[in-house]
């Protein structure tokens, strides 16, 4: 400071300015410049008054707040008030004698003209003063003030206790901790918060700011923004506070639905099946609790727009179920997803479609419809448009079949949790034998919309299954038996050891028990009840009494209800928090089926407790699968995943292995792993062992083996035969052009346009010498040239010694090289049955053109927008100045190391609509790029966002990019670099917005 005011006098001398009566003492020195006053108009006093609206802390160094003997929060708070620009508080709950401490101060920053305040709450257990919100709703008559809240507080349970302050400075500060927006909270009460500064964590407020933006734009809190909310919001209140009554359908419509991210993507893998694939009856899997009645709701929404604009009316739906329960519940989605109090009539034998309604929109049971299908063959096999069977795997019992005999709507519909049915009849037949969409375990957790686990792998040494007899994940269940019945003594006391260590209370738990078989099952119950447990044993012989005994279990009149080949399907506990495999579960499916029971949500619970018995197990069961299926997001092997403590696990997910069990798993893991010994063993055996033709589709699926573990090594399926002892004609596996080849198998494997693969399809059924019939076919097949061979032409023929005149030629060569036509095939073959997503075409300029939702290697993005690869260019954002138009790429995960704080939050999808992005270290606002991104949509520039993951996939290649289409500026903030808001002109698809969020 002292330097810049010996500038100001020196530089203007001949005006006789003196500064030395502002230069900065030696003790000041020590200070941070705050700011710089204007002394005209106001005295010293003022000037010394305006100086103390500072934050005491400073904005440099951050601070913990203890609500001992240091500056109060709540008068730190006021001080930051008045120099923030934007405000945003997330807490749990709001008090008004909290928020009188710094209304009066939130009033005057309002005041300014962009100042801008938003405020995230919740019902939570209607902790919140209803006064409290109506004070800071009343404050939007004075400035731009946004509220949004959480009602679903069953599922959405914030905690997160948040303030905010950016300025345009970029001195941002934010406290984080304990304190909720109360009286006791701010001024004395013993809550722990850091105020965090953005000079000294910059990427703590970033990932502040980012996870507040999130949760802002998350389809969990909605708008109280008018009147009616506000009210709607105090009655919310109310009820969670017990008071009043509860009429559960009204609350139920209270809550408005909205499309959450994981039903987006099942939404868009239906409109793929619908208008790729032609498929129009769609099977549709999801855990209970993940919204699936929300997801038809939706789904037949979008349907009634398409049939209200081509057919000038409202399309009509049939919903089946067994229980009239099931029918209110879902009826009343329907209502609150389509916006109408009066959809739907209910048809059950208690209740019937009113006198002046008709049965367009029916929910109605099984039973009902079988009784009364004269009056549906009135209406005709077409009445319905679109038909719904929830819980669908009852489909194939007799009851059901007569829906697919007498019906023949446009769509068909089934709904289920448990596809896999105990009688092992089949579902996929009526469905087109496909599964048209499928929400996973690790999204529903993610989620939150079931029960978080902590998972316990338990030595079990008391018996030794490397030798029992195991086909699969099989093992032979008469030995089991034997084996768990000749050291039960032993065994039952280790686990009453697991259960001293792990349940909270054994004698008050509610768990399901899995069990070998009957005799186990029924043994197990008595070893629990002699012990001073209460358990009851429910199997095949006693099956008709499994809704007695789980009503017992909810009740808790038992804690441990033993089974066998029950409960993987259709009963539905949600009060189980404890689940004990006391044998290896027998596939992934079981294994998931069985853990899913205790997952369900329940108020009161929070937590499933998992006990997994892990004994030495034979090489040939799988540890790995069923591992890989809990952990969600990794690329890293299972291995690694359990040396470094399982990183990537759902969130609130936990996995403890004791020392013995992890070793026993690790140990199973490697013998099991597909490493280019085993790959050859296999294929040296496959015939001999499965009685199955040798050929790559029927050894990948026989193993349940993604294509690239071919890719990864030994490099192709042919050098893959030839090492197992296998003639393979034409492949010679010491030639360089070979391994070319075999390198650009696996750089098609992101390829996810229909057209694209078509074209190859196509390619490959002519024997490679297809002339392009347009300029895209064109394009395409310069694609697959440089894919496939990398290099241009010249290069290619020195560096090979080829003498190829044309890329048409090179392609044609292919013909001669017999071995890659098998693994094309079958590579495009898979890639186009694993397609989920409609991509579209559109104009970027002058003729380009690329698929919106399209994935592409830089090259392809390059090839088809410029008719050239731009391999040499270094990705970031890449300008065309002949045609006006910017390609940004983004790789979402930029840390080699999978997570850098520092990187992390840089880019990333605020909502469906808008993408924050950061542009290079070096661009300023002035400079000529920072001016063409601000004044894009004066100036006419098109950008364009492509986005990928992470640069490479768990297997090692390069992942491609996904074209999210053209975005347009909305707002920035610093430089060096620039942050950038932009307005998507298309909605970020659900499979790249859950990797693309911010949280």
């Amino acid at each position: 400071m002292n330097r810049v005011l010996q500038f100001i006098e020196s530089e203007w001398k001949d005006e006789e300015v003196i500064t030395s009566d502002y230069k900065l003492s030696e003790k000041s020195k020590l200070q941070f410049l705050r700011g710089i006053y204007n002394k005209v108009g106001y005295t010293e006093s003022q000037i010394e008054e305006r100086s103390k609206n500072h934050p005491i802390s400073g904005y440099r160094v951050s601070s913990l707040f203890t609500g001992g003997n240091d500056i109060s929060i709540d008068d730190e708070i006021k001080r930051d008030i008045q120099t923030a620009d934007q405000i945003d508080f997330v807490v749990s709950f709001i008090k008004f004698e909290g928020l009188r401490l710094i209304y009066q101060y939130l009033k005057d920053f309002l005041t300014q003209p962009s100042a801008k305040l938003r405020i995230l709450t919740t019902t939570y257990m209607g902790a919140t003063d209803p006064k409290a919100i109506r004070k800071l709703f009343e404050l939007k008559e004075i400035g731009n003030v946004e509220i949004r809240a959480s009602f679903n507080t069953n599922q959405e349970r914030l905690h997160a206790k948040a303030y905010i302050f950016s300025r345009n400075n970029g001195f941002d500060t934010a406290y984080i901790g304990s304190s909720n927006l109360s009286r006791s909270a701010l001024t004395k009460g013993l809550e722990w918060n850091m105020r965090v500064t953005s000079i000294e964590n910059s990427h703590i407020i970033n990932k502040t700011k980012a996870t507040f933006d999130s949760y802002w734009n998350s389809e969990d809190f909605e708008a109280i923004d008018t009147e009616e909310r506000l009210i709607a919001f105090e009655k919310a209140i109310r009820e969670q506070h017990g008071q009043g009554s509860r009429d559960s359908e009204e609350t139920q419509y209270l809550i408005r639905f909205e499309r959450k991210t994981h039903q987006i993507k099942v939404l868009e893998k239906l409109q793929y099946e619908r208008s790729q694939i032609k498929s129009y009856k769609n099977l549709v899997i999801a855990a209970t609790g993940t919204g699936k009645t929300a997801i038809s709701a939706f789904d037949f929404k979008d349907y009634n727009k398409i049939i209200q604009r081509t057919k000038n009316r409202r399309a009509r739906i049939l919903f089946v179920a067994h229980r009239e329960k099931i029918l209110k519940q879902a009826r009343s989605t329907f209502r609150s997803v389509m916006v109408d109090a009066n959809f739907g009539e209910i048809w059950t034998g208690r209740i019937s479609p009113g006198s002046r309604s008709n049965i367009d929109h029916l929910f109605i049971t099984i039973q009902t419809l079988n009784n009364n299908w004269d009056t549906f063959e009135r209406l005709g096999k077409e009445y319905y448009d679109y038909i719904v069977i929830d819980e669908v795997h009852h489909s194939q019992a007799g009851s059901y079949r007569e829906i697919f005999k007498r019906f023949t709507p446009e769509i068909f519909v089934g709904l289920t949790a448990t596809p896999e049915r105990m009688d092992g009849k089949e579902i996929k037949p009526d469905f087109n034998n496909r599964f048209a969409a499928e929400i996973r375990l690790q999204e529903a957790l993610d989620h939150r919309l079931l029960s978080p686990f902590d998972y316990f792998c338990i030595t079990d040494d008391s018996v030794d299954l490397s030798m029992v007899p195991c086909k699969g994940d099989a093992y032979d269940k008469s030995i089991l038996q034997s084996l768990y019945k000749a050291q039960n003594t032993q065994r039952f006391s280790l686990i009453q050891r697991a259960l001293d260590n792990y349940v909270t209370n054994p004698y008050e738990c509610k768990a399901v028990c899995f069990c070998a078989g009957i005799e186990h099952a029924e043994m197990m119950a008595d070893m629990f009840n002699k012990s001073g447990y209460k358990a009851v044993s429910v199997t095949s012989r006693n099956s008709a009494d499994i809704d007695r005994v789980s009503s017992m279990l909810a009740r808790g009149e038992i804690n441990y209800l033993c089974v066998s080949d029950i409960l993987n399907e259709g009963i539905d506990i949600p009060e189980i928090d404890t689940v004990l495999f006391l044998r290896p579960t027998e596939s992934l499916t079981v294994f998931l089926q069985q853990l899913g029971r205790g997952l369900r949500l329940a108020d009161g619970k929070t937590c499933l407790t998992v006990l997994d018995f892990v004994a030495q197990a034979n090489k040939s069961y799988n540890y790995e699968r069923r591992f890989r299926a809990l952990v969600g997001k990794s690329m890293k092997s299972i291995s690694h995943e359990i040396q470094t403590g399982f990183k990537f696990l759902p969130r609130g997910c936990s996995i403890t292995m004791e020392r013995q069990a992890q070793e026993y798993i690790l140990q199973n893991i490697k013998n099991a792993i597909f490493n280019k010994r085993r790959l050859i063993q296999e294929v040296a055996g496959f015939e001999h062992n499965t009685g199955l033709n040798l050929s790559l589709r029927n050894f990948l699926e026989n193993f349940s083996l993604d294509i690239r573990t071919v890719y990864k090594t030994p490099g192709s399926w042919a050098r893959l035969k030839q090492l197992a002892g296998i003639t393979v004609p034409t492949f010679n596996p010491n030639s360089k052009y070979t391994e070319l080849l075999e390198g650009g198998l696996a750089r098609l494997y992101h390829i996810n346009s229909y057209d694209y693969l078509n074209f190859l399809k196509t390619l490959l059924n002519n024997n490679f010498t297809v002339p392009p019939k347009n300029d895209r076919e064109r394009k395409f097949a310069k694609m697959f040239y440089y894919t496939m061979w990398l290099n241009p032409l010249d290069k290619l023929n020195k560096e090979y010694a080829k003498s190829f005149n044309s890329i048409e030629d090179v392609i044609a060569s292919l013909k001669d090289q017999a071995w890659i036509v098998e693994e094309l095939q079958t590579l495009i073959d898979i890639k186009i049955e694993s397609l989920s997503k409609t991509t579209r075409w559109f104009d970027v300029a002058d003729g380009s053109e690329i698929e919106l939702y399209g994935c592409y290697s830089a090259d392809e993005i390059h090839l088809l927008l410029e008719d050239k690869p731009g391999r040499w260019q270094v990705l970031g954002t890449q300008y065309n100045k002949d045609k006006n138009f910017a390609m940004v790429f983004v790789t979402l995960n930029k840390s080699d190391k999978e997570y850098s704080p520092s990187t992390l939050y840089e880019d990333y999808a605020i909502s469906q609509s808008q993408f924050h992005w950061q542009s290079m270290n070096k661009i300023q606002e002035q400079s000529e790029e920072g001016q063409r991104i601000i004044n894009q949509k004066e100036n006419g520039w098109k950008y364009i966002l492509f986005v990928r993951d992470s640069k490479t996939d768990e297997f090692g290649n390069t992942n491609g990019y996904y074209c999210l289409g053209m975005m347009e500026f909305n707002s920035s903030h610093g430089e060096c670099p620039m942050n950038v808001v932009w307005d998507m002109h298309e909605p970020i698809p659900g499979f790249i917005l859950e990797s693309a969020k911010a949280v």
